[in-house]
């Protein structure tokens, strides 16, 4: 299946599931169609789970040829676990919101997103600010600030849906959110993919640059690539109580790029 077909899938999905939620808030079976929604989000998780990071075609082509991406591949796991446990929580919040008529477990989901986005935004713009005279370092930041900029808009939608205690706006929120992440995927998956190899690329030379004999020692950044990635996977707020990525290991694997790229596209 094409990436359109995949964007349309999902847009459609997300629709049935609005009016089955309708309908379910109309019948008093809100309850398990919520329950239902919740199991298919977890089946879906698990099937599409591949903790496969594939090989950066610029670290191929530069030799570094049947070396394993270990901890991109946990990265890409725990992922998944999170997901899962998103989607938990707000089918909970879901249910609650029955009761107290605003979700709250949504406002605190979408808060925490929102929050975190805008401060990788303010970080991400002053590394920008280092280095004016690099275009090409100036175009990496602006395609990572578009991905976050629009990722802010998309959970301040659902922010505002959770908040706000009126079905028919949630439902429209839900939806304007859906149609919203297929459309960066559409638009923007190709671009946001070669400006993750090259990221990772550079930020990998960096390291290597930082240490001896060619192996990264650092665990912090030492250029303006490897500042975009640590700050790309910085964890804040909530979730900064879980620890921090192993970021300066993802740099150092051929795979560390595809979770720059899901990290960029995860909206």
């Amino acid at each position: 299946m094409n990436d359109f077909s995949d964007a349309a899938a999902e847009v459609t999905e997300t629709i049935a599931w609005s009016i089955a939620d309708v309908a379910g808030e109309a019948t008093g079976l809100s309850a398990p169609i919520a329950i239902l929604h919740l199991l298919r989000d977890i089946h879906g998780e698990l099937g599409d789970f591949d903790d496969n990071a594939p090989p950066n075609p610029l670290f191929l082509s530069h030799g570094f040829t049947g070396a394993r991406s270990p901890r991109t591949s946990q990265y890409m796991a725990s992922r998944s676990v999170k997901n899962m446990g998103s989607t938990v929580l707000g089918t909970a919040g879901s249910l609650g919101s029955s009761v107290t008529q605003v979700d709250a477990a949504g406002i605190l989901l979408h808060a925490n997103a929102t929050g975190s986005t805008l401060a990788h935004m303010k970080m991400l713009h002053d590394i920008a600010k280092r280095y004016p005279q690099s275009q090409t370092i100036q175009s990496w930041v602006r395609i990572c600030l578009a991905a976050k900029t629009m990722k802010a808009g998309i959970r301040g939608t659902e922010l505002a849906g959770a908040a706000i205690p009126v079905g028919a706006v949630g439902i429209a929120t839900t939806i304007g959110a859906s149609i919203a992440r297929a459309g960066v995927r559409l638009k923007y998956g190709t671009v946001v993919s070669r400006v993750a190899m090259e990221l990772h690329w550079r930020a990998n030379v960096e390291m290597r640059l930082s240490g001896i004999g060619g192996r990264a020692q650092s665990q912090k950044a030492n250029g303006p690539a490897s500042a975009v990635f640590f700050e790309i996977f910085r964890r804040r707020s909530l979730t900064r109580l879980f620890g921090q990525y192993d970021v300066p290991s993802m740099i150092a694997e051929p795979g560390g790029w595809w979770a720059l790229r899901e990290k960029l596209l995860l909206m």
